[in-house]
C-alpha cells in the first residue's frame, strides 16, 4: 500500500503544480487534455510518446500534474495501461497545497481485496493505514499491457469509480475532506524502478465539469456509544526514541480535537507532522470522573505508536507501523476490532487519562472504547 509517488508530490507544495483558480481553463467534455503536453508539469522520467498518432503519457516514479485545471464536481474519464509489475497507479484530484484525495491501483494485487485503494491526503500525509474498509479498499481485477477504461464521477461529498466496464460502479467513496476544489495530477510509484521498457501509460483523458447534484447529509449528533468522542492534543512534536515511558511536556496551548463516527481520531485532519523529524507525536488528555473506585477496561487501536497512562502512570505501549511485526505488515487501525486492552484502576473522583500517540507515515490516529460508562462521567462527551 506505501506509495512514494504521493510522498513525491506532497514534499513539493503543490501550487508549483497547479495554478491558481484565477487561470482556470474553460473546458469542453471532448476535449483529450494529454493532447496538450505544454499544460503539464512532468516528475523526472515522465515522458509523453505518440501510439497510434494519439498522445500518451508515461510514467515511470513520480506525478504529472495539470498545470491549469481546477476541479470540483463532475465525470473524469481515462484509459491507463499497468506494467506488469508491483506499482502504485493512480488520480489525484480536488489537490490543494497540502491535501488531495486519491485512488489508486496496485496491478500486484489485481484480484485481491486491496488492488483498488482511496485515501484522503491531509496537511501532506497519506492516511491509507487509518482509513480502510468498504469504500477505501476494493476487489478488482487489473490486466497488465492492456487499456483499461476508468471514470470518476464527482457529486459534493462523494464519488463513484468505475473501471473497465461503464454499467455499475466498482467503488463508491464518502470524500474525507468534505466538499473541495483543486487540481488533477497522475501518480506513479514502481518500488525498485521499471523494468526495461515498463510504465504506467495513461490516454485520453477527459474532464467534464458539472454543479453538484447530491444532497449532503444533515448533521447529526455524535452516537451515544462507548467512544471516547472529545479530547484535548497538544501541538505536535518530535519524537526520537520508543517507547515513551515520561509524559512530554510540549510548548503552546493544546486544541481539541474530536472523534468521527467511527470513533477514530484523525490526527491528520488537525495537524502537519514535525518537518525533519523522524517521528512526530502529541500528548492527548481526558479527564474521567468516577463516582466510585472501580476497575474496568479500556480498548485502543492506534497507528503507529502509543503510550497510555492513568494519573502520569504507564499503563500500557505499543507499535503497530508498517512493517513492524513482520515484512508487508499494514500497521493498520480497524475501527471494527481493536485490539488492544489496557485496565483502567480508577480511583473515585477525577482521573486524568493520557496518550502519547506517534507517526512516522502513511496515517496518523486512534480510537479509545470505554467498555462500560455506568457511574462514569467523561470530560467533553
Amino acid at each position: 500500500m506505501p506509495d512514494s509517488s504521493v510522498r513525491v508530490i506532497m514534499r513539493t507544495p503543490l501550487l508549483l503544480l497547479f495554478l491558481s483558480l484565477a487561470s482556470a481553463s474553460v473546458l469542453s467534455a471532448q476535449e483529450n487534455l494529454l493532447a496538450s503536453t505544454d499544460r503539464w508539469t512532468l516528475s523526472p522520467g515522465g515522458a509523453f510518446t505518440s501510439e497510434g498518432g494519439e498522445s500518451v503519457l508515461r510514467l515511470t516514479n513520480g506525478p504529472a500534474g495539470l498545470n491549469d485545471l481546477v476541479f470540483e464536481n463532475g465525470s473524469i474519464s481515462f484509459e491507463m495501461r499497468l506494467p506488469p509489475q508491483r506499482g502504485f497507479i493512480g488520480l489525484l484530484f480536488r489537490v490543494g497545497t497540502q491535501d488531495a484525495e486519491h485512488v489508486y491501483f496496485r496491478p500486484h494485487k489485481s484480484g485481491e481485496w486491496d488492488a483498488l485503494q482511496y485515501q484522503s491526503i491531509m496537511n501532506g500525509s497519506t492516511t491509507w493505514q487509518i482509513l480502510s474498509g468498504p469504500g477505501f479498499n476494493q476487489a478488482v481485477d487489473l490486466p497488465a499491457d492492456v487499456w483499461i477504461p476508468v471514470r470518476l464521477d464527482v457529486d459534493g461529498t462523494w464519488a463513484a469509480l468505475f473501471v473497465g466496464a461503464m454499467d455499475s460502479a466498482t467503488m463508491r467513496m464518502q470524500l474525507q475532506r468534505g466538499v473541495t476544489k483543486g487540481g488533477l495530477a497522475f501518480s506513479t510509484s514502481l518500488p525498485g524502478g521499471a523494468r526495461p521498457g515498463a510504465a504506467a501509460s495513461f490516454r485520453r483523458l477527459r474532464v467534464a465539469p458539472r454543479p453538484a447534484t447530491a444532497s449532503e447529509a444533515a448533521h447529526a449528533d455524535a452516537p451515544a456509544d462507548a467512544f471516547i468522542r472529545t479530547w484535548t492534543v497538544s501541538q505536535p512534536i518530535a519524537a526520537a526514541t520508543l517507547p515513551i515511558t515520561v509524559i512530554p511536556t510540549p510548548a503552546g496551548a493544546s486544541t481539541t480535537v474530536w472523534a468521527e463516527p467511527s470513533g477514530l481520531v484523525n490526527l491528520n485532519r488537525y495537524f502537519s507532522k514535525v518537518e525533519g523529524a523522524e517521528r512526530s507525536a502529541v500528548v492527548v488528555g481526558v479527564e474521567i470522573t468516577a463516582d466510585r473506585a472501580m476497575r474496568l477496561p479500556l480498548a485502543v487501536d492506534f497507528s503507529d505508536d502509543i503510550s497510555l497512562f492513568l494519573n502520569a502512570k504507564l499503563l500500557f505501549s505499543g507499535t503497530n507501523a508498517w512493517e513492524s511485526r513482520y515484512p508487508y505488515y499494514l500497521g493498520a487501525l480497524n475501527p471494527a476490532a481493536l485490539t488492544n486492552t489496557a485496565w483502567l484502576d480508577l480511583r473515585r473522583g477525577s482521573n486524568r487519562l493520557t496518550l502519547v500517540v506517534s507517526d512516522q507515515t502513511f496515517g496518523w490516529g486512534f480510537i479509545a472504547s470505554l467498555e462500560r460508562t455506568a457511574g462514569l462521567r467523561v470530560k467533553g462527551r
